[in-house]
């Protein structure tokens, strides 16, 4: 059966599973033994490890307008309609953002699926970590991205609406996954319509990612159908690497793109970061969204420029201060029901 030839014999050990029409993968690393029936196959949540890197990498998609392909409405865009773009200051802007970067931050990714094929239905809910330094993000399964690969998603923009908000250039992005794709073992004919919300100054780029909708494709000939929730929150920019220093306090207000982990919808707010003495600088940084309780971490040491707390998927924060002065600061953010980006300028 097609289930079973989905091992990966490099990394994940067999699950056995009885006929039950519902197979529920909730802890992939747990042999299940069932005496009447040893047809045994690697739980979906450990065969499509590759398939959920691919995710993790999508979440980063929308880093080019006009670059590397794009479009307008359901369709790509056209040469002139690209011209047209790149003449946009913002757009260009944002452009020579993602061409200097040399730092990336990721959050967690989130995934809540639902695949169907030969007659059984594979449910699972899972998180892919990310831990970062430099342009480099290595996820839970060892996989390492960097801010090239960012530009080799596949994915082409559809439609753009470029505004600002709070100090801030902004973009709402939908896009297209070229299909057909085949990414470890599985061909992908069709894939939900990423979603992507962005927010740029002069030093750095931040914006959370959706994709919710139905799959379909064939691994090993067989046809599997299903649906697919996914998000995650990445920045990238021109680190300062160092500390903010002085005396006094300082503080940065800006804005911030969350999404819901359980319900996969996008909500904004506000962010505030603050260093209430530049002498022995700790920072504590607000995020406040109406409807949603996100919270605030505070009390965090500042090494060579970055804060973070806690864990990911566990209230999970870390930020990167950018630019002259350490004028502006952007970061993405988990506390397991939301993930998120931010970014903040400082106050004159």
């Amino acid at each position: 059966m097609w289930l079973q030839r989905w091992q990966d014999r490099e990394q994940q050990q067999p699950c056995c599973i009885s006929n039950s029409d519902q197979i529920n993968c909730s802890n992939p690393n747990v042999l299940k033994m069932y005496e009447s029936n040893r047809l045994c196959f690697t739980c979906i949540s450990d065969r499509f490890s590759r398939f959920l890197r691919l995710l993790s990498v999508a979440a980063s998609a929308f880093l080019l307008v006009a670059c590397g392909g794009g479009g307008s409405g359901s369709r790509p865009f056209t040469d002139s309609e690209l011209e047209q773009l790149e003449m946009d200051p913002r757009v260009a802007q944002r452009t020579a953002i993602l061409e200097r970067a040399d730092t990336l931050l990721k959050s967690s990714s989130h995934l809540d699926y639902t695949f169907r094929g030969n007659g059984r239905t594979v449910q699972d809910k899972v998180e892919v970590s990310h831990s970062c330094s430099g342009s480099r993000c290595r996820d839970s399964y060892g996989t390492v991205t960097t801010i090239d690969d960012l530009f080799n998603t596949g994915i082409d923009t559809t439609e753009i609406s470029i505004g600002n908000r709070g100090g801030f250039n902004t973009a709402t992005l939908e896009g297209r996954l070229a299909v057909p794709r085949t990414e470890a073992g599985f061909t992908f004919t069709r894939y939900p319509d990423p979603k992507a919300w962005g927010l740029w100054g002069n030093y750095g780029y931040a914006a959370v990612q959706i994709d919710s909708g139905q799959v379909a494709g064939r691994v090993d000939g067989n046809y599997v159908t299903g649906e697919i929730d996914a998000v995650g929150a990445y920045a990238l920019g021109t680190a300062t690497g160092s500390n903010p220093s002085g005396t006094g306090s300082a503080t940065w207000r800006g804005i911030a793109e969350a999404a819901s982990t359980r319900t996969f919808r996008r909500r904004s707010g506000t962010a505030t970061v603050s260093i209430a003495d530049l002498s022995r600088p700790r920072v504590d940084v607000e995020i406040s969204i109406p409807g949603a309780n996100i919270g605030t971490w505070t009390d965090m040491r500042l090494a060579n420029g970055r804060y973070s707390a806690g864990l990911a998927g566990r209230n999970h924060l870390v930020g990167d201060f950018h630019g002259p002065g350490h004028g502006v600061t952007y970061g993405v953010f988990d506390t397991g029901l939301y993930v998120g980006a931010f970014g903040a300028r400082r106050d004159e």
